[in-house]
């Protein structure tokens, strides 16, 4: 049986290289329990070790599955929802250990705004937002995914749109947020956000948030 408890357990996400760095530990079942084969996996390098043998008598297969270095493989799943994976081991007494496990292919989500981590209709008093950081998250994902936002826009009611470098409001945004009433509603949208790991990959569109103003 799988030794990790997450429901991610047996996922592998289709936005292969969003190079994810969240690691999950999967025990593949073998006749021998006491020194069952394991798959380490993150979203886009899996290492593949079986305990007893040595990396370079170990080898996988799948489709869109390829051997990096050593024991390291990268996966690049393509079209349906599963693909399955295929570990085959030799034990010092030359017998072979060759185990399969089925994965779920998952698409990366929609990321969406955030202020201090927080998603949707947002309630913060001006000074507060203010001093708040923008970000992206990806809502009902089994990984932990960390992106650094590059820029934003942000509209206030009567005042023009103001364009936001980094992840925190600069100067002029913040002279605008405070000439803002209480009670209106800030938009945070455009929001662009960079995964540090692999700056080359692009997100979808991230949702914008509403920041109603408390004073």
């Amino acid at each position: 049986m799988f030794s990790a408890a997450s429901k991610a357990t047996k996922t592998i996400v289709k936005a292969i290289n969003a190079s994810i760095t969240d690691w999950l530990i999967v025990t593949i079942p073998k006749n021998d329990r006491d020194n069952p084969p394991t798959i380490v996996m993150n979203i886009t390098e899996i290492k593949i070790s079986i305990p007893g043998i040595a990396d370079n008598k170990v080898r996988a297969s799948a489709p869109g599955l390829k051997r990096a270095r050593g024991s390291k493989y990268v996966m690049n799943p393509g079209t349906g929802k599963t693909v399955k994976i295929l570990a085959t081991g030799t034990l010092p007494d030359g017998k072979k250990v060759s185990t399969s496990t089925v994965y779920r292919i998952k698409n990366l989500p929609n990321p969406v705004g955030t202020v201090r981590g927080e998603d949707g209709n947002v309630k913060i008093p001006k000074s507060s937002l203010a001093k708040s950081r923008i970000g992206a998250k990806f809502v009902d994902f089994d990984f932990d995914l960390t992106v650094n936002t590059v820029a934003f826009k942000v509209k206030i009611p009567g005042q023009p749109t103001i364009q936001v470098t980094g992840g925190r409001f600069d100067q002029k945004a913040i002279s605008a947020i405070n000439r803002a009433k209480a009670g209106m509603d800030v938009k945070i949208f455009d929001i662009r956000v960079r995964n540090p790991k692999n700056p080359k990959y692009n997100f979808a569109k991230v949702a914008p948030v509403i920041v109603e103003l408390t004073n």
